[in-house]
C-alpha cells in the first residue's frame, strides 16, 4: 500500500494498479463498517448464548468470505488477481453488511413488541 497516498481515486487514469489500491482502500473502509454494526449489534445484546453463537458465525463468515474470493479469483495473475479478490471480498462484506442491518432491525422489532 506504499502507493495508496499517491493515488487519487476520485480520479485514476484507470490503471491496474490504481483499480486495485482503490479497490483495497474501499475494502478497508467497507470492513470497518461492517465491523462497527456488529459490535454495536453484539453490544445490545444481553442472551451471552445468542451473542456467542453470532461471534462464532461471523468468524466462519470471514473464512467463507476469504475461501469465495480465492475460488473467484483463482486462475488470474498479477493485479487483475488482486482487482478480482478484492472485489469478491468487498461485494460480499458489503452483503453482510445488510444481513448485519436486517438482524439488527429484526432484534429492535423484537424488542419493541414486548
Amino acid at each position: 500500500m506504499k502507493y495508496a497516498k499517491r493515488t487519487d481515486c476520485n480520479s485514476t487514469m484507470g490503471t491496474t494498479l490504481e483499480d486495485r489500491i482503490c479497490l483495497n482502500l474501499k475494502f478497508q473502509q467497507t470492513d470497518s463498517i461492517m465491523n462497527v454494526k456488529l459490535k454495536k449489534m453484539l453490544h445490545t445484546i444481553t442472551n451471552d448464548t445468542i451473542k456467542t453463537t453470532i461471534k462464532t458465525y461471523q468468524n466462519a463468515w470471514v473464512h467463507h468470505r476469504r475461501m469465495k474470493s480465492e475460488i473467484v479469483s483463482e486462475g488470474y495473475r498479477g493485479h487483475m488477481l488482486g482487482i478480482i479478490y478484492l472485489g469478491c471480498m468487498l461485494e460480499t462484506t458489503m452483503q453482510r453488511i445488510k444481513e448485519i442491518e436486517e438482524l439488527s432491525g429484526k432484534m429492535i422489532d423484537y424488542d419493541t413488541d414486548n
